[in-house]
């Protein structure tokens, strides 16, 4: 079988409050796993821009990651209202400058909703720019990330944390937003993959491993041995999470 390209949508790095022995937390560290998994490129997130002060560790991640060629930027955002994250359209023209195509909603305590991120939800829909969004930070779960679709139809939502009982919440909202597509680091329903593909195609699935918190091995694995065509298997691999990051429009 020809090797399959993986890029992963779904990885992060740095320090945190725990580390579990033997948990990667350096560059360094996180591309050795990725050689031993045969992961080929990732959009990285930096756990100082989610735990930390979030715009400088941002702005560090580029720097850390620059002159690498498998690694690619991923920025945690907030609302700007409070004045230490900058608005939407500064944002956006900070990304651009960057050359940032890709972002993540940051884990602090606030609420993803619509009064809270409605105008940075229109500004990444403009400019087609994907958001990473775990369905544990929307408030009342599927029916909140329904309401953040149907108000944002342009915005292209990454969703992580969908476990093997939410396919019943997941195929409807698959069936009625185009730009919904699912992070496959927790799909791990029974042949999840293989319906999930027959049913919507493989173009609403992106390889994520959730590195370093889950299993790079496993979602590896999920992929590489789905009961689906090669072809189908790329696009999951890194066919579909290219195309998305070509489409950014700034």
């Amino acid at each position: 079988m020809k090797k399959i390209e993986f890029f992963d949508c779904e990885a992060s790095f740095g320090l945190r409050g725990f580390k579990r022995e033997n948990m990667p937390t350096t560059k360094e560290e996180m591309l050795s796993k990725f050689d031993r998994y045969g992961i080929d490129y990732a959009l990285m997130r930096y756990e100082f821009a989610n735990n930390g002060f979030i715009k400088d560790g941002d702005l560090e991640l580029c720097d850390v990651i620059k002159d690498d060629e498998r690694l690619f930027p991923m920025w945690y955002v907030m609302p700007h209202y409070t004045g230490e994250f900058p608005t939407p359209e500064e944002l956006v023209a900070l990304m651009k400058e960057k050359n940032v195509r890709a972002c993540a909603i940051q884990g602090a305590s606030w609420t993803v909703g619509e009064f809270s991120c409605g105008e940075l939800f229109n500004a990444l829909g403009k400019h087609k720019i994907p958001l990473l969004v775990p369905i544990s930070r929307i408030p009342n779960g599927y029916s909140g990330l329904y309401e953040i679709l149907k108000n944002h139809g342009d915005l292209r939502v990454i969703l992580t944390g969908v476990g093997y009982t939410s396919l019943r919440d997941i195929y409807p909202l698959l069936s009625m937003f185009p730009n919904l597509y699912i992070s496959t680091s927790t799909y791990k329903a029974y042949e999840g993959v293989e319906d999930t593909v027959e049913r919507f195609g493989a173009e609403r699935l992106i390889f994520g491993s959730g590195m370093p918190d889950l299993s790079g091995a496993a979602s590896v694995a999920l992929i590489t041995y789905a009961r689906i065509s090669d072809e189908d298997k790329q696009k999951i691999a890194s066919g579909n999470l290219k195309k998305l990051l070509s489409e950014v429009e700034f």
